[in-house]
């Protein structure tokens, strides 16, 4: 299935955003944008004096656009996704409830093994000598990753990739992941809902406060990607003496670099599609395991050098 909707809008400076003749109108001050609503796929607003019209509101659900808000440092914290997008919603959640617990387990098992493989091969590309450990580790995940090998890879894989480094401090590269991660996550809960799942309900994930739980389990295998991308084009693992990573702050062009993570390049059932495309066709698989009962799901691999597919 091609990418209709292919823009990842970025609005960080105070605009007003409205609906004529199907397309979104973006003003500020004396400029004005207009976008066909079809070619987006998502809108991430910075700035908090942006006005949005409830038309506009309305015609992004119709076209299952999501919309993504951000807080005062420019986290993303919030996302609008489209309700009852789907011919069959009811028996799709029917059948997502009545997962057992064993079939949830090796389903996450595979998405355990292929978020270490991915791991693994970072490592291998940036010439770390930790990449046969990951590999190794990824080969021994059980059903549920009883043995947590998840967690061991991690601490392998980021203290690899960065000197004096810990996942959930604050500072740059921390800042940078994070707001990658919440793009993709974006991406995913967007395509859930159009399937007609449910996002709460997860295969691992559990917590009654994550209105994202199933987007959590199927963003873990894309993490690693996110990381080549930020580590390329923002120099994540190249230590700078005079510069304080911890007190970095993310610039208006990092985050729109990141942003442009969906048109990615990524590798997924042994072809090449945009990480958009790939996001589509991990959901698409997962509602032919529940049908089928089988453990097929359609997990991605990362490319390298890794690079943008052309919009051209």
């Amino acid at each position: 299935m091609p990418d209709l909707a292919w823009h990842n809008l970025l609005v960080t400076e105070a605009a007003h955003l409205s609906v004529k003749n199907s397309q979104l109108l973006c003003r500020q001050d004396d400029q004005n944008l207009a976008v066909p609503l079809e070619d987006i796929a998502s809108i991430t607003l910075e700035s908090l004096k942006t006005t949005v019209t409830s038309r506009l509101l309305s015609c992004l659900a119709k076209n299952n656009t999501v919309l993504i808000t951000c807080d005062e440092q420019h986290h993303p914290n919030g996302i609008m996704l489209p309700l009852a997008q789907h011919s069959r919603q009811l028996p799709v959640l029917h059948s997502q409830i009545a997962m057992r617990a064993p079939f949830k387990k090796r389903l996450w098992q595979k998405i355990v093994r292929q978020k270490i493989v991915n791991q693994a091969l970072i490592l291998d590309w940036r010439h770390f000598k930790s990449t046969n450990r990951l590999k190794r580790l990824a080969a021994s995940v059980t059903s549920g990753d009883a043995g947590n090998c998840e967690a061991t890879a991690a601490r392998l894989y980021f203290d690899s990739l960065f000197a004096d480094f810990k996942r959930h401090d604050g500072g740059y590269i921390n800042s940078a992941l994070n707001y990658g991660y919440a793009i993709i996550r974006a991406a995913i809960a967007r395509e859930l809902v159009s399937y007609g799942f449910h996002p709460t309900l997860g295969l691992h994930h559990a917590s009654e406060l994550n209105s994202f739980n199933l987007a959590d389990d199927l963003l873990e295998p894309y993490r690693a990607i996110l990381d080549s991308w930020a580590i390329q084009m923002l120099k994540l693992t190249e230590k700078d003496p005079l510069d304080n990573t911890d007190t970095k702050m993310l610039t208006k062009e990092n985050r729109a670099t990141l942003t442009q993570i969906l048109q990615l390049q990524v590798l997924i059932n042994n072809q090449k599609h945009t990480l958009q495309t790939a996001v589509r066709l991990t959901v698409k698989s997962l509602v032919r395991c529940i049908k089928s009962k089988d453990f097929g799901l359609s997990l991605p691999e990362p490319l390298f050098p890794p690079s943008l597919k052309s919009l051209s």
